[in-house]
């Protein structure tokens, strides 16, 4: 694998390896940067700022790591108070974060759904705004979501042929091909998620998207973002994908870790979640699977 020429926000790979056509392009587009920690601050942002606007004090979202310590960031910087809801047998790393940003942190619930159930029924009590991301404020976090693919055709020079995004909820997938179609691009959407643990890949290629069974999943520390049974936009997804001739990809826990690495390399630290656009872009270029023109992964945290 070729290094990667390294701006600020963009990295070019020029070379690679294997079939992929010579006058494909291929660019990383970091959302770490511009103070976030992952595009998921872009959401918690603006969410809180429009519950604060409408007189709240008090948030709450269900997660299980990055949405959960952005919300608890965004809630620091405007003084509101956040609840951050969590599976049980969630990994300490990020709640230890979002206990020191000043949120309180409430296990409940073995899956990530069952911590977003938990947090609407605590909204549905009283006091506290429902911040989930499908939840009231949901149109205010997909826009702001949508935000990713601003000036990306100037980045890009013009509108990409393809957009590699991470899947997990199917809602970042969601927000950026919503965007896309606004602007009238022919970009196509793949949502790169955890094979076998992830209902909107299961539900490839219907147009149908139906829940797995949580008994099924096997989460790891590598692949644990992208894991849904239910996801929340998982129909959204499904509905959009089709709709820019692009599709779902499966990408295992070995081909986000080598992701991972070539990011690494490039200079940029990230999870290997966070790295699944780049992983099916890489899968695709290996397996001839690549188009000419220009292809954006998105990094994500």
């Amino acid at each position: 694998m070729a290094a990667l020429n390294l701006t600020v926000d963009l990295a070019d790979l020029t070379e690679w390896v294997g079939d992929a056509p010579p006058s494909a392009r291929v660019t990383v587009l970091d959302e770490t940067g511009g103070g976030r920690r992952c595009h998921k601050q872009r959401a918690a942002d603006a969410v809180v700022l429009t519950a604060a606007a409408a007189g709240h004090a008090q948030v709450t979202a269900g997660s299980c790591g990055n949405y959960g310590v952005a919300l608890a960031v965004a809630a620091t910087r405007l003084d509101l108070a956040a609840i951050i809801v969590v599976p049980t047998s969630y990994g300490q790393a990020d709640t230890r974060r979002m206990r020191d940003l000043g949120a309180q942190v409430i296990p409940s619930g073995d899956t990530y759904e069952d911590a977003v159930a938990a947090s609407r029924r605590l909204a549905e009590g009283g006091g506290v705004a429902d911040a989930n991301i499908d939840g009231p404020f949901g149109a205010v976090a997909a826009a702001a979501l949508g935000e990713i693919v601003t000036g990306l055709d100037a980045i890009a020079g013009g509108p990409p042929v393809g957009l590699w995004v991470p899947m997990g909820n199917g809602t970042t997938v969601t927000a950026v091909a919503e965007a896309i179609r606004r602007r009238g691009w022919a970009t196509r959407v793949f949502g790169a998620s955890s094979s076998g643990n992830n209902s909107v890949l299961d539900s490839w290629p219907s147009r149908q998207h139906r829940p797995i069974s949580p008994s099924i999943l096997t989460p790891t520390a590598t692949n644990e973002p992208l894991v849904n049974w239910d996801a929340l936009h998982g129909q959204q997804a499904l509905d959009l994908l089709h709709a820019t001739a692009g599709r779902a990809v499966a990408v295992t826990d070995t081909q986000l870790e080598s992701a991972r690495r070539t990011l690494r390399r490039a200079g940029f630290t990230t999870s290997p979640a966070g790295a699944a656009g780049l992983a099916a872009l890489l899968l695709a270029s290996a397996g001839t699977g690549l188009t000419g023109g220009s292809h954006v992964a998105v990094l994500t945290g």
